[in-house]
């Protein structure tokens, strides 16, 4: 799978399934796990980052439906 994040993000599957992300939280998530691809990132500093500093109090839930739905998306073996 092949990810375009200079400009519009890009995801793009080599099979030609090219997935669609929705959202822009989600796709936020997404390219904030790519730029930190190598690396742990928690969920703290993910919710911290998707709302900018100022994480509601279910963010912890929200973004963890957030990733199942990106593994939805992009294959659960990504």
């Amino acid at each position: 799978m092949e990810f375009g994040i200079l400009g519009p993000l890009q995801v793009r599957d080599p099979d030609d399934r090219d997935p669609e992300i929705r959202g822009t939280r989600r796709r936020a998530l997404l390219l904030r796990l790519l730029v930190d691809a190598d690396s742990f990132v928690s969920l703290d500093r993910l919710g911290e980052d998707l709302w900018e500093g100022a994480p509601p109090a279910a963010a912890a839930g929200t973004v963890q439906s957030h990733v199942s739905n990106l593994r939805k998306a992009l294959g659960r073996d990504r």
